[in-house]
C-alpha cells in the first residue's frame, strides 16, 4: 500500500543514531515521503504482483539514513517489527529503470520483510559499529548473513514476477551494476552471484 500522506511529527533520535522501533521508523519515513509518479506506479504494480499489503514509501537517502539500512546504501530498506512494517526506496537506483524493472526492485524490498534477522543486524550495526578485537569477525559475519538474505530476497522477487517477464530481474541487475553506489557497495553480494540468483 503506497502511502504518501504525512502524519504527526515524529520524535527524532539522537544525532548519529537511527530509530530503534519499527513504528517510529515507519512513521518517520511516512512523514518525510516525497512524490514521484513513476515510482508510485511501479510500487502499486509490485504490491499487486506480490499479493502483499505493505506500506511503501518514497524517501530521499537522507531520510533512509535515519532508519536501519544497508551500510553505504540508503536507497532501499525494509523495516520489520511486531507493530509496523514498511519498505522505503529512494529515486537514485530507480531513475534509469523501466516501470517493470522498478517494480522488481520494489519486490526485492517487499521480500526483505521475510528476513527480520537482517533488519535487526542492520539496526545493531548502525547503533553499534563493529570495533575492537572482534570487529573483523563481526563485519565478516554481518556481510555473510546480509549477502545470503539479499540473494534470497532477489530470488523471491523474481518468483513474484509474471512468467512472461522473468528476464526483467536480469536486466534490472545489469543496469544497476553500472551504478557505482550499487556495484561498489561491499555489503551487497557480488553481481555474478546476484545474476545467478535470479537467472
Amino acid at each position: 500500500m503506497l502511502a504518501l500522506i504525512g502524519g504527526p511529527l515524529v520524535a527524532q533520535p539522537a544525532t548519529g543514531h537511527v530509530f530503534l522501533h519499527s513504528t517510529a521508523a515507519c512513521d518517520y519515513l511516512k512523514e518525510h515521503a516525497i512524490t514521484n509518479r513513476d515510482m508510485q506506479t511501479s510500487a502499486h504494480t509490485a504490491e499487486s504482483w506480490s499479493r502483499q499489503r505493505v506500506a511503501l514509501y518514497i524517501d530521499q537517502p537522507q531520510s533512509i539514513r535515519r532508519v536501519a539500512h544497508i551500510p553505504e546504501a540508503p536507497y532501499l530498506t525494509a523495516i520489520v517489527g511486531k507493530k509496523a512494517e514498511c519498505v522505503a526506496a529512494a529515486p537514485a537506483w530507480f531513475k534509469n529503470l523501466t516501470s517493470a524493472e522498478q517494480s522488481w526492485l520494489w519486490l526485492v524490498g517487499i521480500a526483505g520483510l521475510r528476513h527480520p534477522h537482517i533488519y535487526h543486524l542492520m539496526l545493531h550495526a548502525a547503533e553499534h559499529p563493529p570495533q575492537g578485537l572482534f570487529a573483523g569477525v563481526e563485519k565478516w559475519y554481518g556481510h555473510h548473513v546480509a549477502n545470503r538474505s539479499i540473494l534470497k530476497s532477489e530470488k523471491q522477487a523474481t518468483l513474484w514476477l509474471p512468467n512472461q517477464i522473468h528476464r526483467v530481474a536480469l536486466k534490472t541487475l545489469e543496469k544497476l551494476a553500472q551504478d557505482r553506489s550499487f556495484s561498489e557497495n561491499s555489503w551487497l553480494p557480488n553481481i555474478k552471484l546476484q545474476l545467478h540468483a535470479v537467472g
